[in-house]
């Protein structure tokens, strides 16, 4: 026997590299799952970036969580208003009691 320490060879696998960032991926295909989500996400941003930039040309305004459109005059009021300028009356909806 001798007393040489053992060394063994293995062989060396080369890192996959990711093709949407470039680093070494450590998935089993190449690409890391966040890089992935974004490169899957890249057309519907562009197709939402298109709707809004169409909309802001067309001079759509955009309605806000607290207002609501008469259905009669298609004024903007707020929320709480249950009666329009024009005269529409807004259905009153009751809320369940409690008890």
């Amino acid at each position: 026997m001798t007393n040489q320490p053992r060394t063994f060879a293995y062989p060396s696998k080369k890192a996959k590299s990711c093709p949407v960032c470039g680093q070494s991926s450590y998935s089993k295909d190449g690409i890391h799952p966040q890089c992935a989500v974004q490169l899957a996400d890249e057309s519907r941003k562009v197709q939402l970036q298109a709707a809004r930039k169409q909309a802001s040309q067309s001079g759509q305004k955009k309605q806000k969580s607290w207002n609501k459109q008469c259905p009669k005059c298609s004024t903007q009021l707020h929320v709480r208003r249950k009666e329009c300028d024009c005269g529409h009356v807004f259905r009153q909806t009751k809320s369940p009691s409690n008890g």
